[in-house]
């Protein structure tokens, strides 16, 4: 296939796959911040209101936004768990 199409295009799409690569990092890593500060908020708002007594002790209400917040800030090795190639 290569010999089909000239060097230079494939160059060109090596070039925009690192620069496109690049700039997803930089939005993955805004999204884990957001998404961290966005848990936590949430997390002390109801944690607050099982303290206070307005609602009774609810586990899974915390758990919830804890394991979301998990998974979207270990973005990478999530994606490498289920990209991995099971052994049948």
């Amino acid at each position: 296939m290569r010999e089909l199409i000239d060097k230079s295009i494939f160059d060109l799409f090596d070039a925009l796959f690192l620069n496109i690569r690049d700039l997803a990092d930089s939005f993955i890593a805004d999204a884990q911040a957001l998404a961290a500060i966005f848990m936590m908020l949430y997390f002390a708002m109801e944690a607050y209101k099982m303290m206070v007594g307005d609602e009774p002790l609810r586990y899974m209400a915390l758990f919830r936004p804890f394991a979301l917040a998990l998974v979207i800030v270990f973005w990478g090795g999530f994606v490498d768990a289920v990209n991995f190639p099971l052994p049948w």
